[in-house]
């Protein structure tokens, strides 16, 4: 478990529904917001995405994940993109949920 130190750097997931909110479950509605993480500064820009999602969904659980519209962003608000072919929670030890 890693702390907001500078050796992290925060990052923002963002959780919509993709089609209409009273059409996800009880569970997902909860799940709709923004989130703040803090990923490892040893990691590379191409996997912060990575890291963060994997950290996002070891902590927090989703009944429909294709429901729902997962964007991560940087602290100046440009959207990173997860690197193809991630090993889903690899990285989740080099991020943490704040």
């Amino acid at each position: 478990m890693i702390r907001f130190t500078v050796d992290t750097i925060r990052v923002l997931i963002h959780v919509s529904p993709r089609g209409a909110f009273e059409d996800l479950t009880d569970w997902d509605q909860e799940v709709v917001g923004s989130y703040s993480v803090d990923v490892s500064a040893k990691l590379g820009k191409e996997h912060w995405a990575d890291a963060a999602l994997d950290a996002f969904h070891g902590s927090i659980s989703v009944d429909d994940e294709d429901a729902l519209e997962f964007l991560v962003e940087d602290s100046q608000g440009s959207l990173l993109i997860g690197s193809q072919g991630h090993l889903h929670a690899s990285l989740m030890d080099e991020a943490e949920l704040v």
